[in-house]
């Protein structure tokens, strides 16, 4: 390096991210035995130069997307310039790589994420950030990289509350639970506050730590956060998956929150929701918002022969989809299908010789093979019909 490093960290399993007070460099390192042909990167490659709105910053935090498209650094310095303002000024440089452009933001805590929005056939991605000044806290989350087929994620700005005896506290950072769509922030006081990324909501706040909040990431077995204070503590944070939606529906009164949650992270409690709303649905011959439902029902509830049945009794009207071909559409665009939902496909589409769907089908994870049990099948694609 022919500059001082001031800041510098791990982005992925081979990369280190190296911030100068002028730059920010990747420095890719490949294992020989690993990458035998391809050259070993001897020096950091320059991604881009630093904005002058982080001149003189303490940098904290450095962030990058997986696909290294998007990146966001993030600083910290003294209110010199506005006595009046709130002590610690927070700035960010949000970057994009494909358009070279930086947008500068004020800000104090930054993560990348991506969310499933209800009826999408992919994630969208979102980019979080949380800042406070003088006149408050706010966390937004805005959409980057929209995608055309997929639905527009509204931006939200909601207030970030700190209590009174937390007068100079402010968010130091933030990391996002993909399974459950929620947004850990964690304050240099030791609060921390759960948001859903979705809707916006606060889900939850508390004091975790009485020393100063040093560092934290992601802790992907538990779907929460770890973090280390200055004492060296090490505190773990997650969601208790048991109470998680009683506590919404009672203490928060959220009814939609509940079920958005449940159906999103598999999470008991909201299964009597479920099942009446899908009644209800069906009942009142709204078979398309009835299969949402059961195709989004938490642990797969309604996802059982028993429903499907329901849709098979159900008559096509003339020139309309049949409520069948309806749920297995939703539930193909979901993910997989169970070994019910796959066995019931596969007897129409193999009397109409498709083996070719079935094919496709299975080389992208969608449907189940079946073996019977009490002799080989004697299909290639161990289907029983």
């Amino acid at each position: 390096m022919h500059e001082d490093v001031t800041f510098w960290k791990w982005i992925s399993p081979t990369t280190i991210g190296i911030v100068t007070e002028t730059a920010v460099y990747h420095w890719t390192c490949y294992a020989p035995s690993s990458a035998p042909d391809s050259p070993t990167q001897d020096a950091p490659v320059k991604v881009f130069d630093r904005h002058a709105s982080l001149a003189g910053n303490q940098i904290i935090n450095y962030r990058v997307t997986p696909d290294e498209k998007w990146l966001v650094l993030v600083g910290i310095s003294s209110n010199t310039t506005n006595p009046a303002g709130f002590k610690v000024k927070g700035a960010m440089q949000l970057y994009s790589k494909e358009r070279g452009v930086s947008q500068p933001i004020e800000g104090h805590a930054a993560s990348f994420a991506e969310l499933r929005l209800e009826g999408a056939s992919d994630d969208t991605k979102l980019f979080a950030f949380a800042v406070r000044t003088a006149t408050g806290a706010k966390l937004h989350v805005v959409e980057i990289d929209h995608q055309a087929n997929l639905p527009v994620y509204a931006k939200k700005a909601v207030d970030v509350f700190f209590p009174p005896e937390a007068t100079n506290d402010f968010p130091v950072a933030m990391q996002v639970s993909k399974r459950f769509g929620i947004a850990y922030l964690v304050t240099k006081y030791g609060f921390i506050h759960l948001y859903d990324l979705e809707s916006g909501a606060c889900i939850y706040m508390n004091r975790i730590s009485g020393e100063t909040m040093f560092t934290t990431c992601e802790h992907r077995s538990t779907s929460g956060v770890i973090g280390i204070n200055r004492k060296g503590q090490v505190l773990s944070v997650t969601v208790d998956e048991d109470v998680m939606i009683p506590y919404v529906l009672s203490t928060l009164n959220n009814v939609e929150l509940a079920i958005r949650l449940a159906s999103r992270g598999n999470l008991p409690g909201a299964d009597d929701l479920y099942s009446n709303q899908f009644q209800q649905l069906f009942q009142a011959g709204d078979y398309g918002a009835a299969a949402k439902v059961a195709a989004s029902s938490p642990r797969g509830i309604l996802r059982t022969s028993q429903t499907i049945d329901l849709f098979k009794n159900v008559a096509a009207q003339p020139g309309q989809l049949s409520p069948i071909l309806q749920y297995f559409g939703i539930l193909l665009e979901r993910g997989k299908l169970n070994k019910f939902e796959s066995l019931e496909l596969a007897r129409p589409v193999l009397v109409q010789g498709r083996k070719n769907l079935l094919e496709k089908w299975l080389k992208e994870d969608k449907v189940c093979l079946s073996l019977l049990p009490s002799r080989p099948s004697s299909s290639s694609l161990g289907l029983s019909r």
